[in-house]
């Protein structure tokens, strides 16, 4: 049965395996906060050995020693028990499975997890939990955004290079993203010298290093023209510039380009981004990019019980929003520009797609459709090999954020759409994932 889930492996001692029993136990279905003690972890031996509600236990059970911390389970207790929103996102898996057909391909899928707030920040003092949840839902990826201003005080550099150690001895491998916003730069050479600074930080615990951070988002100006470029323009210096700044570091680091809004005409500002600058001469130079970032939210309406929303549109890449729905538009998008010899990678291919934030926003739909959504969005992207990675953006609520896409509520309970992907992957056993 899936609430009991496989043994543990045989290599594994006694103690080890009451420990990893208690992580699980804790999270997910949680003793009486009256009764838990708020500096010692509750004793691993008075725990049944079983891995709960977490349907892949193995994302638990191998997780490092040295991320089964003290302090991190201590932090699980917070976590309510979700076993009835469990039963439900098990009813939408099966019922999705059941109606439709998982094509089966290469391994080529990752899946990833970001909170700004819970565990870049560590506003609620659970960053250690966090990460053990996120590897219990199978997460292999961990997205942190570098601001200018936050990495100019000493404190968050010092936090930041924290909570990525951490990160990585959970066993995550560690997505950067080198936001452009709140600042006018002077220079791309500046935003270059900025990319490169932290590049040689984080050398060795990264993987991943992405340029700007929704540079179309016009509405919030989180980037803004350099002195006689356009703003397209200016994200293609910008982002030359930190690759080049990048790979001086570490020629091994992967250097994306994008972190596209939805909104605000993706598209139409990325094929600007591609274009020759003004008197380059008659040969324009591919743009440098070991992958392509977007962040495909859709805003859809609540449907009720009728029929899920289509998810494979082709629209014309003019389109003012191009989100989850319309994923192949991106992909013909990328797929021209890389024959046409506007992009190139160093691994001379087609630059992969990189979903590097998806959620929904809370109260646009009920919890239910939003796991019968997210449920179709897995089997989606499994079917299709140019989308190596998707993230999901918020583990944990935080009342004080107007924007909340948290997979947990502010009292610490998992939703229904928590438990949707480690299910997804236990039913379906999809051969996509890497």
């Amino acid at each position: 049965m899936i609430e009991h889930g496989p043994e543990l492996p045989h290599g594994s001692s006694a103690a080890r395996r009451l420990l990893i029993a208690g992580l699980s136990t804790i999270a997910l279905m949680g003793p009486n906060p009256s009764t838990a003690s708020a500096e010692t972890p509750a004793a691993p031996g008075a725990l049944p050995p079983a891995v709960s509600l977490l349907p892949q236990p193995e994302a638990v059970t191998s997780l490092p020693p040295s991320c089964v911390t003290p302090s991190g389970l201590n932090q699980l207790k917070h976590y309510q028990s979700g076993s009835d929103n469990h039963y439900l996102a098990r009813q939408i898996v099966n019922s999705h499975i059941s109606d439709t057909s998982t094509e089966t391909t290469a391994p080529h899928l990752e899946l990833g997890v970001e909170d700004d707030g819970g565990i870049v920040l560590n506003n609620q003092g659970r960053r250690e939990a966090l990460l053990m949840l996120g590897r219990g839902l199978g997460a292999k990826w961990q997205r942190f955004i570098i601001y200018p201003d936050r990495y100019s005080d000493p404190a968050f550099r010092t936090n930041s290079t924290t909570a990525i150690k951490a990160a990585v001895d959970c066993g995550y491998k560690v997505e950067v993203t080198l936001a452009c916003n709140h600042r006018q730069w002077e220079s791309a050479d500046q935003y270059g010298s900025f990319a490169g600074r932290v590049a040689r930080r984080y050398d060795g615990l990264v993987s991943e290093l992405t340029s700007c951070n929704e540079p179309n988002n016009v509405e919030d100006k989180w980037l803004q023209a350099l002195p006689s470029k356009s703003l397209p323009q200016t994200e293609r210096a910008m982002h030359i510039a930190a690759y080049n700044a990048i790979k001086a570091v570490n020629p091994n680091d992967e250097v994306v380009q994008g972190e596209l809004s939805s909104s605000d005409s993706p598209l139409v500002f990325e094929q600007q981004v591609l274009e020759c600058p003004p008197k380059e001469g008659p040969h324009c130079t591919p743009l440098p990019a070991d992958g392509i970032a977007i962040h495909p939210y859709k805003r859809f309406k609540d449907w009720g019980d009728g029929p899920l929303p289509p998810l494979n549109l082709q629209l014309p890449p003019t389109a003012p929003e191009i989100g989850i729905d319309s994923l192949a538009t991106y992909e013909s998008f990328i797929t021209a520009a890389y024959k046409n010899g506007l992009l190139a990678t160093t691994a001379n291919q087609k630059p992969g797609v990189l979903i590097d934030e998806y959620g929904m926003q809370a109260g646009i739909i009920s919890a239910a459709n939003w796991a019968r959504l997210l449920t179709a969005v897995l089997s989606n992207v499994c079917a299709d090999p140019n989308i190596k990675r998707l993230s999901l953006y918020q583990l944990d609520s935080n009342v004080n954020e107007e924007w909340n896409t948290a997979l947990i509520n502010r009292y610490g309970k998992p939703g229904v759409p928590f438990f949707v992907p480690p299910l997804w992957m236990s039913e379906t056993n999809p051969q996509c994932m890497a």
